[in-house]
């Protein structure tokens, strides 16, 4: 009732977990799993502040195509230290330029990672508050996902027909997990066809 339409981009709608995701990432990858070692309050927050640039620097940038998923990619405090202590060296495959990095770093810097770490430290409620909530979706939907994004493929998506009747789903070729810095172009003109398709909306 409060929205014509649904929008996503490499992350799919899931159905509601059977126990506490923290608990399923824990036992997946482990309790350096990010979400999992961002529990520990003050501790991720005293690690990035050291260097917001160096965060961004680390974070943003491409895989390298034949990259094979792995429980290490995700222990994302364990791979920090070990890049400041290689000298947070520029890494190839940047998806945004250091102008670009500056300015989330600046912004970082003013305010600290405690805001955007706090989400996650949120999962539990989260999925507590969720157990009431229908999980499927009756508004017309779009899934966006893109051909080498390690963490979410687009195989990540193939469940979701059953949550939602009117889905229509598409791969950005070519780009990777950072899908709004690496085809930005493709990523709006994909939405925009599709609002004008499905929504009757036009922008230009």
């Amino acid at each position: 009732e409060r929205v014509r339409g649904v929008i996503s981009i490499c992350t799919p709608h899931t159905k509601y977990p059977p126990v506490d995701p923290l608990a399923i990432f824990e036992k997946r990858h482990g309790k350096d799993h990010y979400c999992v070692a961002y529990q520990q309050q003050g501790v991720a927050e005293a690690l990035f502040d050291q260097d917001p640039f160096a965060v961004f620097k680390m974070l943003f940038q491409t895989v390298p195509k034949g990259t094979k998923p792995s429980h290490e990619m995700y222990h994302l405090l364990k791979n920090f230290k070990a890049y400041m202590a290689a000298g947070a060296p520029d890494l190839p495959g940047a998806v945004m330029s250091r102008e670009d990095m500056q300015v989330f770093a600046g912004a970082y810097t003013h305010s600290g990672f405690h805001g955007g770490i706090n989400l996650y430290r949120n999962t539990t409620e989260n999925w507590q508050y969720g157990a009431s909530l229908d999980t499927d979706i009756e508004q017309p939907s779009l899934m966006i996902s893109t051909e080498n994004d390690l963490f979410l493929p687009p195989s990540a998506t193939d469940h979701m027909p059953d949550l939602i009747a009117d889905l229509e789903r598409t791969i950005i070729e070519d780009c990777g997990h950072w899908a709004m810095w690496e085809k930005p172009d493709a990523i709006n003109q994909t939405m925009i066809e599709w609002l004008h398709r499905k929504m009757g909306l036009r922008f230009f």
